[in-house]
């Protein structure tokens, strides 16, 4: 009996807001009753679209390139997210880590590409 009288009040109470913005949209506007119901759902059903594009693209993000469930230095450093590591990076890495953690990083990404050499054939 509680749960019935609960959702008879809510519904109640949702109405009641929903009516009186409608009449203020009506007052402010001069629009007549159905085209203020119309504006205020359109209105609704955007911000509900927007926040699932917004909820959408904050989870597209992902760090762990390797998929290992680990997201490593490296991983970490790599800013652009292009698998390289730039010497802006480097920089960011040396930062967090000793030198001797550092060379085999810096070296397995120098191995990958030369970015002076690219595309030149001697």
């Amino acid at each position: 009996m509680e749960d019935i009288c609960f959702s008879i009040i809510f519904e109640i109470i949702i109405y009641v807001i929903f009516a009186v913005i409608v009449s203020m949209i009506m007052e402010t506007t001069g629009l007549s009753e159905g085209s203020s119901t119309f504006f205020l759902l359109l209105i609704i059903g955007l911000l509900f679209l927007f926040y699932v594009i917004v909820s959408k693209r904050g989870n597209s993000v992902s760090l762990d390139k390797n998929d290992d469930g680990k997201i490593s230095d490296k991983e970490w450093a790599d800013l652009d997210g292009d698998g390289e590591l730039s010497v802006d990076e480097i920089d960011f890495l040396s930062q967090q880590n000793s030198k001797e953690e550092l060379e085999p990083i810096v070296a397995e990404s120098l191995d990958k590409g030369e970015w002076w050499n690219d595309g030149v054939d001697e």
